[in-house]
């Protein structure tokens, strides 16, 4: 019981605000840690596309490769990068270039798994965590994603392709950097080849 005493004493008003400032207190902490949470959440969130971006793909693909080194499961990374994407923004403007990269995420989540961490890297650049997948499912995956967004791109009017490597890991890298290097050296494989493609590589 906070008030002791005679109500005249005018005791009970002190009483009544200490309560009421701690209340306010603790309601003010709850909202602040709420928020911080939110902003934590938003940090993580591409906002053109609604996928995670870079710095959650860090984050989620240091906690697979623990979980791999755990569980001797395999790990493969799909990279994917818009084929001629510069020559929609030239073309017809950013809304169209922008228009394109939202249908982009919105195929990838319609496709992959529900298990698969699908990221927005930046510019027209796209990955996904494949977790507990060998090489051939990695490629096996990344066809069917190569072939479902060069017919949404078809379908849409864009003179667009998709080109799609997948790197497949057996041993856990010393950097994931190595992880997104890998990446890049798979989509410059593809493009120096003519784009518009699907490459899968092991890296021991």
């Amino acid at each position: 019981m906070w008030y002791v005493g005679d109500l005249s004493s005018g005791h009970w008003v002190t009483g009544f605000a200490r309560l009421l400032g701690l209340i306010l207190v603790v309601m003010s902490w709850g909202r602040f840690h709420e928020v911080s949470c939110l902003l934590g959440e938003l940090s993580m969130v591409d906002s053109l596309t609604g996928l995670q971006n870079r710095r959650a793909c860090l984050l989620r693909g240091q906690a697979e490769f623990a979980r791999m080194h755990r569980t001797g499961e395999q790990l493969s990374l799909m990279f994917i990068d818009l084929d001629n994407f510069k020559t929609v923004n030239d073309q017809f403007g950013h809304k169209a270039g922008d228009r394109l990269l939202r249908m982009t995420a919105a195929e990838l989540r319609r496709v992959l798994r529900h298990s698969d961490f699908a990221v927005r890297l930046g510019g027209d650049e796209f990955a996904t965590i494949l977790p507990g997948t060998d090489g051939a499912g990695g490629r096996s995956l990344a066809e069917i994603v190569h072939i479902c967004l060069n017919r949404l791109f078809e379908i849409a009017g864009f003179d667009v392709s998709a080109s799609v490597g997948v790197a497949t890991f057996r041993a856990v890298p010393a950097h994931f950097e190595e992880v997104l290097q890998r990446g890049d050296e798979l989509m410059y494989e593809i493009k120096r080849a003519g784009k518009d493609g699907v490459l899968q590589r092991d890296v021991e």
